[in-house]
């Protein structure tokens, strides 16, 4: 805006200075705002830049997507690793015999494998395993659970130290005549 324009509209010379006068207090106004903004926006920018490949908190998406499998695979070892120690201490509970332990854990399924707060198999699938292990191997236990061997329980009538014909439990001399005679007759 000028003086000669504003003149030629017909405006007196106070009109034009009142008219000027508030044309810059505005003009300065904008000023001020478009260097707030300026400022602002070039903050903006150097925030981008520092998350842009090349700035310093640039993180390359490659490189995230190994770390996330690196914590995905690393989470995964320690669950196995958990499973794996509380199927050693099933086995070592049920007494499994020490040459068939490696083909006894070939048996584990990671994901019917379910522990208690302690990291220890619970009880159902202690026991499905129990009676899948009986069912496929029942010789695998160096003294049979409960269950299995003579007559299928571990109170046999006359047996045992008293012989007084009261279910007692055998001994392991009794058992492995059991499962001697039991494999014969098979």
């Amino acid at each position: 805006m000028k003086r000669e324009d504003l003149k030629a509209k017909g405006y007196t010379d106070e009109q034009i200075d009142h008219i000027l006068d508030e044309f810059h207090k505005e003009q300065e106004g904008l000023k001020g705002q478009i260097q707030t903004l300026t400022t602002e926006r070039d903050a903006a920018r150097g925030e981008v830049a520092k998350y842009q490949q090349g700035g310093e908190l640039y993180q390359d998406p490659t490189e995230l997507e190994t770390l996330r499998k690196f914590k995905t695979d690393t989470e995964a070892e320690k669950v196995k690793q958990t499973k794996d120690k509380a199927f050693e201490s099933l086995l070592v509970k049920l007494n499994v015999r020490p040459d068939l332990k490696p083909l006894v854990t070939k048996m584990l399924d990671y994901d019917k494998l379910t522990l208690t707060d302690k990291g220890e198999a619970d009880e159902a699938y202690e026991k499905a395993f129990t009676e899948e292990l009986k069912a496929a191997c029942p010789t695998a236990f160096v003294t049979p659970p409960n269950g299995t061997g003579i007559g299928y329980g571990n109170n046999v009538p006359g047996t045992g130290a008293n012989g007084n014909g009261k279910p007692t439990t055998p001994t392991n001399a009794e058992w492995n005549a059991a499962i001697a005679a039991k494999t014969k007759i098979q």
